[in-house]
């Protein structure tokens, strides 16, 4: 590349961004930070990392540098925002090409995104986010010629291939919640991270242990997450490519066992609805949450491996609570299904095997039935 070439390129990149990256500003050194591979802290002969933080007129720059394949520190991150805290009102953020072109821009306010840029080795512009109350609208892509790329998917995460969440019922079915247990280990908790990747065929492998606490957890949690199912590859910019990820699971030893997947809860009953160990249980229990406002049970016959009941539960911003259970067949189906609202029942519907309704009761405020209807195995009501 000539000097002109990369002058010309340079001001592609600078007429491109928007007139606000590009105002000079004063700006103060406050902090310098240092970690190592793992993000602990650490002290600057030691570290892998560097987080470089500035005051400016509009607020913090923050610069990302790192040296995990050369000797000297390359910046791959740069952040503006408007303050330090978890969500700043506005943020603005770089990320670069090992040889400092920038490679991103993204733009977010209040954590939501507005707009995401992306750009070649040679600063053009190549491929493009577009949103509307931060759901993306479009994704656009164009190749080194400029013309469109159709279908374009600007970029997409590893996906379990059952579905998102069956990543966590995969992994409370096969793993053994006992290890610590067995082996002695003192009441407390067992937090195991695994960092493993998806190829482009979408086989798990790299399966390593970045955090082990002992007693055969990370053992069982490698054994477990080695033994997935494919997954559906990571996309980005209308490319296969291979997808790192890190697996937390917390293991408990308790009075009653159970394990902590993320924020799922795992434990294990008898017959009798007793907690008792894994191996002396006849169900697992597996709770976890979905999002801010949704929690999910399920109950897993162990005997059989199928599930016999689910449930969500639902805390609406209006204060109440509800939830929906349903008891599964052999076949999982539902066979009766309870909606309650801070603990009351306010209806019970019935299917027949064929997974038709057979029966529906709707409850008053003081828990008798205000309206009943049912129906025969095809559908007709019964009057």
């Amino acid at each position: 590349m000539t000097k002109r070439h990369a002058i010309f390129i340079l001001l592609i990149w600078l007429i491109s961004l928007p007139l606000s990256t590009l105002k000079a500003q004063k700006e103060e050194l406050r902090h310098i930070y240092y970690f190592d591979s793992l993000d602990h802290a650490t002290v600057e002969d030691s570290s892998v990392f560097q987080n470089k933080q500035y005051k400016t007129e509009e607020g913090w720059r923050i610069e990302y540098w790192e040296r995990r394949e050369q000797p000297q520190f390359i910046l791959y991150r740069s952040e503006t925002k408007s303050d330090t805290s978890y969500k700043p009102k506005w943020v603005k953020i770089l990320r670069y090409y090992k040889n400092g072109t920038p490679m991103e821009y993204k733009f977010l306010k209040s954590g939501i995104p507005q707009s995401t840029i992306h750009y070649d080795k040679y600063a053009v512009k190549n491929a493009e986010i577009k949103y509307k109350n931060g759901r993306i609208v479009q994704q656009l892509g164009w190749d080194s010629l400029g013309h469109s790329i159709v279908p374009f998917k600007y970029e997409q995460k590893a996906q379990f291939s059952i579905s998102p969440k069956g990543w966590q019922d995969f992994i409370s079915k096969n793993l053994n919640a006992d290890i610590p247990r067995d082996k002695n280990a003192p009441i407390g908790n067992y937090k195991v991270i695994v960092r493993f990747s998806i190829d482009t065929l979408g086989n798990v492998e790299n399966v390593k242990t970045i955090q082990d606490p002992g007693y055969g957890t990370a053992e069982e949690a490698m054994r477990v997450i080695k033994n997935s199912p494919k997954w559906k590859p990571a996309i980005f910019l209308n490319k296969k490519i291979i997808y790192t990820q890190s697996q937390l699971i917390t293991f408990q030893v308790l009075d009653n066992p159970s394990v902590l997947f993320e924020d799922t809860i795992i434990k294990y009953t008898d017959e009798t609805q007793k907690y008792v160990s894994a191996k002396n249980a006849t169900h697992k229990i597996v709770d976890y949450k979905v999002n801010d406002t949704t929690r999910v049970t399920t109950i897993l016959n162990i005997a059989t491996n199928k599930f016999v009941g689910k449930a969500s539960t639902i805390f609406s911003k209006d204060g109440h609570i509800y939830v929906n259970m349903q008891a599964l067949n052999s076949q999982g189906n539902t066979i009766t299904l309870t909606k309650t609202v801070d603990n009351k029942i306010k209806r019970i519907l019935k299917y027949h095997p064929n997974g038709r309704k057979s029966s529906d009761v709707q409850f008053g405020e003081n828990g008798i039935p205000i309206n009943t209807r049912r129906w025969d195995e095809n559908g007709n009501l019964i009057k």
